[in-house]
């Protein structure tokens, strides 16, 4: 069986979405881009690799996904607008995230500002408060499923492993499932009986990954001292401490709890560098063939790939100011 790249582009639901280029890859999924020729809008579409998508357990995950995110209506989750499933694959259209990953910018540029740190984090916060105030736990917290649309708005993708408690747990005992440095310790050890204190110990490490621009290892092992901590700015360490602990007892007790802390250690770091631009401006993705001359815009995309565009905004809780990219050297 061929488990390569489907050739580009080709189609999904009888022609509606045109796909047209490669996004992502993960460890079970790849995530493309594709023209919606019914909305005339560009989409993000998550589909497994060949070699699971005719597994029913992962098949059922990515439904679930759908499920999950199509109930949470926020404006820091990604929006999930359907789920298809033929006899070969299953298919999750959803927004499409112009600039990427913050993952993505992480690992371009190096850790975060401590201002832009926290602000995304706040962003985290509030999805994740409100997927638990749903019955969600997510379980997956970590840099590249925080996405940035092309208003520099960030939101909390990726639910494909979330717990949802309205449903009957599939989960099998025993199993660990989520990224390794972000996961608790006690999912570890199972995923199935975790909580939402999980996700407080997920968003701990991610912001550490924003901070130190290194993927966090076995936190819950260090105090406030410790070296792995030298240099990160004393409000958001102490957060990172508190969320980290190793018994989920002794952690921040929700991620209400954590959210109202993190605005208040807001209030003790400098502002953000009116020069920081979170990530390079968006370019328009491969038009679909027969639309070559419908500019981005007429296509209905939150983006223009025009050099003379309006530069990103970084946008807190529906509060956008703009910030405007370094120019280039030359």
């Amino acid at each position: 069986m061929d488990f390569g790249i489907p050739d580009l582009p080709f189609n999904v639901a009888d022609g509606r979405y045109q796909v047209t280029a490669l996004v992502a890859e993960g460890g079970t999924a790849r995530v493309f881009v594709a023209y919606d020729n019914q909305t005339r809008a560009w989409r993000a579409l998550k589909m497994l690799l060949p070699e699971y998508a005719q597994r029913p357990d992962l098949r059922r995950r990515l439904i679930t996904e759908a499920t999950a995110m199509q109930r949470l209506d926020h404006m820091h989750i990604t929006k999930v607008f359907e789920a298809i499933e033929d006899d070969t694959n299953v298919y999750l259209v959803m927004e499409y995230a112009e600039r990427g990953s913050i993952g993505d910018w992480i690992r371009a540029n190096g850790a975060l500002p401590a201002p832009a740190a926290a602000e995304i984090a706040v962003q985290v916060c509030r999805a994740v408060a409100h997927a638990h105030d749903c019955g969600i736990v997510h379980r997956d917290i970590k840099p590249h499923n925080v996405l940035v649309d092309g208003r520099g708005l960030c939101s909390v993708a990726d639910f494909g492993i979330a717990q949802v408690t309205w449903e009957e747990r599939q989960t099998r005992t025993g199993a660990a499932l989520g990224t390794l440095g972000y996961i608790a310790p006690e999912q570890l050890d199972s995923a199935k009986h975790v909580d939402a204190r999980a996700d407080v110990y997920s968003i701990g490490a991610t912001l550490y990954m924003f901070l130190a621009g290194a993927p966090p290892r076995d936190l819950f092992m260090h105090n406030a001292s410790s070296d792995l901590f030298a240099g990160l700015p004393e409000p958001l360490l102490d957060l990172i401490v508190r969320t980290t602990r190793h018994f989920r007892g002794d952690r921040l007790q929700s991620v209400h709890h954590l959210l109202e802390e993190l605005l208040e250690a807001q209030g003790e770091l400098p502002p953000l560098d009116p020069g920081f631009a979170l990530l390079a401006p968006p370019k328009a993705p491969p038009v679909p063939k027969g639309l070559k001359g419908i500019t981005p815009n007429r296509l209905g995309s939150a983006f223009s790939s025009k050099s003379d565009s309006q530069p990103p905004t970084f946008n807190l809780d529906g509060n956008p100011r703009t910030v405007k990219p370094k120019e280039r050297e030359t």
